[in-house]
């Protein structure tokens, strides 16, 4: 596999874990006063980060470590809303909540921006096969009107 192809891949993973971290995020907002849906969101938040440290996921390693850093972030937001026990703080954790969610959507469009400008290698390889097809076929029509014209000139 080419540099190409596994930054392509790694960044595909990347965006995906990133939309399942804001779906995570998004779902700890809306029941943000229900603690039994916040531990179940933690325990999903604390599962991913293990999964990740574990796993063997095509991914680089900087993006390995950016994913992790994002996931840990929501898990110290998630523990902060379940142990919010005044409204000062349950404030805070809600507002950081927020920020999270937007700043990771942001990291989305750049990131699903960067894989719309960039060809993958395979879109790159068909274009070319298919232009040296053209070029193959017009050289074939070429050599067969020369060999019809010698032809021609050799029966007169």
């Amino acid at each position: 596999m080419s540099k190409e192809e596994s930054s392509r891949i790694s960044l595909m993973k990347r965006i995906a874990l990133y939309k399942r971290y804001v779906l995570v995020a998004r779902v700890a907002e809306k029941y943000a006063n229900d603690k039994s849906v916040l531990r179940a969101m933690k325990k999903i938040a604390h599962k991913e980060c293990k999964g990740l440290r574990d796993s063997r996921y095509p991914m680089e390693a900087m993006d390995v470590q950016e994913a992790l850093v994002s996931i840990k972030e929501l898990y110290d937001i998630l523990c902060s809303l379940i142990k919010g026990s005044g409204y000062e703080r349950y404030r805070l954790a809600s507002g950081m909540l927020v920020e999270f969610i937007v700043k990771l959507e942001g990291k989305i469009k750049d990131d699903e921006c960067a894989t719309r400008t960039k060809p993958s290698v395979q879109e790159s390889l068909g274009a070319a096969i298919d232009k040296a097809k053209e070029i193959g076929e017009a050289i074939g029509k070429g050599v067969e009107g020369i060999k019809k014209t010698v032809k021609d000139l050799g029966s007169k």
